[in-house]
């Protein structure tokens, strides 16, 4: 039966667009009721997946019922929002004693604990996403929580039991590990400071001052403490010109769309380094489990301050908005990891990425020949190195490959949302970044600011230069943005 239902699972996320226009009774019948038979329940059987099932003065959809164990479905079709739906099953589940229940559009699939504490939300403890997830973890998480036979055996059951517990422990390390960092900055731990003083003289071979590192520890708790920057994303009510408006008038139009996915539509313009998502555009409601944290909190941003809101069942853009990037504009709309660049598309099915190549080659040519002469080649060999200035701050170093990691560290903070097309980066022979340091000739000891990207660093100097000025040219800064500070 697992291949069976493994082949019908590829044939699902083959024919996604084909199902996306599909009605409820269609959605049951040609997608729910064959999954629940090839994980083993007897549809036939009314005494066993009961329709229909009354509970006080509603139904719900489905009972699976084995060894007196309840575990109520609520189905709905294809592309439909499943958010909405979610308190009424559960208190229909709570109300009734059912320990499991499943709200399910056909291509997604939320599973929760309804008897335990917490909102409606918290009790979710397991998300499937058949058109975004590997064929194997959909097949994995329809076998642990609702094959029959593990149902029957209670073992479904401790299996959500396990994973809820796991993501509880999971939830809570997260949300203390910032407070417990907090408070070793603000009552100056000892052990801390002692750490700080001889990692540093490990490095340069000079010890610093306990002052030096206070007062070091204390920028950086002034710095956590201060409000976020909306540097990521603004709203767009703010003051402009005459003549930016014209601009943003005359743009080319971007569309996003998804198809099994709660329907996310959007629409936006490409602005100098960010990008607009326009009034009206639809974001999704649900999200996949393996959404990074700050997408996930970016999403809940906009609700709070009212930039999106929810309009029958859909969650719409009431303001235009400003995003950093394509990439974190489509991650946050579609609820999961996505390349803008990639999916953004114009009406005539142009890619984003493919436009903005187009129309770079068309910049006027007396800027090119700048941009030529500063990049001609210059040699730097045995020329000591002891700053670099980038986006007018100085950053002291102590040799040249620490200006090819500084300048990725500072790159990685202006560009989290694409900082992972810098692994394209590539000499003829060999590749500069990996995500895998075996692939590397000698790889860095520690990865680019915790992005798990790694760097080579069996580079001579003016390969080191050639490098930085590709990584330049690769974010869109302009090469005298880059200043080199070499000793006398």
């Amino acid at each position: 039966m697992d291949n069976e239902l493994k082949e019908f699972i590829k044939t699902l996320k083959k024919n996604a667009k084909i199902y996306k226009d599909i009605n409820e009774t269609a959605t049951c019948q040609g997608i729910i009721i064959p999954i629940l038979r090839k994980l083993n329940w007897d549809t036939d059987n009314i005494q066993e997946v009961i329709p229909e099932y009354s509970c006080g003065d509603g139904k719900v959809d489905y009972c699976l019922k084995s060894n007196n164990k309840k575990i109520f479905l609520e189905a709905k079709r294809v592309g439909s929002e499943l958010i909405r739906h979610q308190k009424q099953l559960l208190q229909y589940a709570f109300e009734e004693g059912a320990n499991l229940a499943v709200l399910t559009n056909g291509y997604n699939w939320w599973f929760y604990l309804p008897l335990i504490e917490g909102n409606w939300e918290e009790r979710k403890f397991l998300t499937i996403e058949i058109e975004e997830q590997s064929i194997e973890k959909t097949l994995d998480n329809f076998n642990k929580y609702l094959r029959y036979k593990f149902v029957k055996k209670g073992t479904a059951l401790e299996n959500a039991k396990k994973l809820y517990r796991s993501k509880e422990k999971e939830r809570k390390i997260d949300s203390t590990i910032p407070k417990a960092w907090g408070e070793l900055l603000n009552k100056k731990d000892e052990l801390l400071i002692e750490h700080i003083s001889e990692e540093v003289e490990s490095l340069c071979k000079l010890k610093p001052t306990k002052k030096k590192v206070i007062d070091y520890l204390e920028s950086i708790t002034k710095a956590a403490s201060e409000p976020e920057l909306e540097s990521e994303y603004q709203n767009t009510s703010l003051d402009r010109s005459k003549k930016d408006n014209a601009k943003e008038k005359n743009a080319t139009l971007f569309y996003l769309k998804s198809f099994a996915r709660d329907g996310a539509e959007a629409k936006g313009i490409i602005l100098e380094k960010k990008f607009k998502v326009l009034k009206n555009s639809i974001m999704t409601s649900t999200t996949v489990p393996s959404i990074q944290e700050r997408i996930k909190e970016k999403r809940i941003k906009l609700i709070k301050n009212g930039i999106v809101k929810e309009r029958e069942g859909d969650h719409i853009f009431v303001k235009d908005q400003i995003f950093s990037s394509p990439s974190l504009a489509a991650s946050v709309i579609m609820g999961s990891s996505i390349n803008g660049w990639e999916r953004w598309e114009t009406s005539n099915g142009v890619k984003l990425k493919k436009y903005k190549n187009n129309n770079d080659k068309n910049i006027n040519t007396n800027t090119s020949k700048i941009n030529n002469i500063k990049k001609q080649k210059k040699d730097y060999t045995g020329m000591p190195l002891k700053a670099f200035v980038f986006k007018n701050k100085e950053i002291q170093i102590h040799n040249w490959i620490d200006l090819l990691k500084n300048l990725c560290v500072k790159i990685s903070e202006l560009h989290k949302d694409d900082f992972e097309k810098i692994t394209n980066l590539k000499g003829r022979k060999r590749r500069y970044f990996s995500y895998d340091k075996e692939k590397l000739f000698r790889a860095s000891s520690k990865d680019i600011n915790k992005t798990g990207i790694y760097y080579e660093t069996n580079l001579s100097t003016n390969q080191i230069v050639k490098i930085c000025e590709d990584i330049l040219e690769m974010f869109n800064y302009k090469s005298e943005e880059l200043k080199l500070i070499t000793k006398n």
